[in-house]
């Protein structure tokens, strides 16, 4: 064979054809770009779960998200709810708190949900503001809501973040449970 006709050594994407990461050569550079954009995507996609879950919920004077729902002070609810014989739905949640935020944010606001809390004298609990509430209910985990009858007597609990139909159905069991 005469030097015209050797191979190179080190194949280069001129000389190599479609795809020089055929031969295997780890020293091609091909897979790097691909890296580099997968990299790229994950920390974009990191971001954006980032700056979602950071998204602010406007407040009313008390702190409870102002999303169109009639909250109320927990001395005038008690009030409230034995003149008209209506249940307290109590909301236990906390400014920190990531599956809070998305209730407040994602949850609330939908107007199917907002015709179902209808039914019950919503009170929202901020624990950091309000502890001995939380404190009086065995709040362990938020968010957490407890359910009230007329009598101001706990009916129904239930825990964690949830999606608006899940939610709408453990308030329809526990308006249930106040109607026994």
């Amino acid at each position: 064979m005469t030097d015209k006709e050797q191979k190179p050594q080190n194949p280069t994407p001129e000389n190599q054809g479609p795809s020089c990461c055929s031969t295997g050569s780890s020293s091609c550079g091909c897979g790097s770009n691909l890296k580099w954009i997968i990299l790229a995507a994950i920390f974009l996609v990191i971001i954006m779960i980032y700056k979602n879950s950071q998204k602010k919920v406007p407040t009313d004077e008390h702190g409870a998200p102002d999303v169109g729902i009639a909250w109320q002070q927990y001395d005038q609810a008690l009030k409230n709810a034995a003149a008209n014989n209506q249940p307290i739905l109590l909301a236990f949640h906390a400014e920190w708190c990531g599956p809070c935020k998305y209730m407040a944010g994602e949850v609330y606001p939908k107007e199917n949900v907002k015709k179902t809390m209808e039914k019950f004298i919503p009170v929202y609990v901020d624990i950091d503001k309000k502890s001995e509430l939380a404190d009086k209910y065995q709040v362990s985990g938020i968010p957490t809501y407890i359910v009230l009858n007329s009598k101001a007597e706990p009916v129904d609990q239930f825990s964690g973040g949830q999606e608006p139909a899940e939610f709408m159905m453990a308030l329809e069991n526990a308006l249930k449970k106040t109607q026994q």
